[in-house]
């Protein structure tokens, strides 16, 4: 099962994270934060996810 969504995430054409399988707002909020740096375009609802978003958002100016 595993190796079918490594496939997935590899070898298929998808554009946004939210295209594959099992990914929700969770983890399409983290991947915008951690791996795109579009950070700016979510608004996560998680708190984890919010304490690293008000981080990003008051050193924006050094970024």
């Amino acid at each position: 099962m595993i190796q079918r969504f490594s496939r997935e995430y590899l070898g298929q054409n998808w554009t946004h994270v939210t295209q594959l399988h099992g990914i929700g707002k969770y983890a399409a909020d983290a991947y915008a934060l951690f791996c795109t740096g579009k950070w700016e375009r979510v608004n996560p609802t998680d708190h984890m996810l919010n304490y690293y978003w008000e981080f990003l958002r008051s050193i924006r100016h050094t970024l």
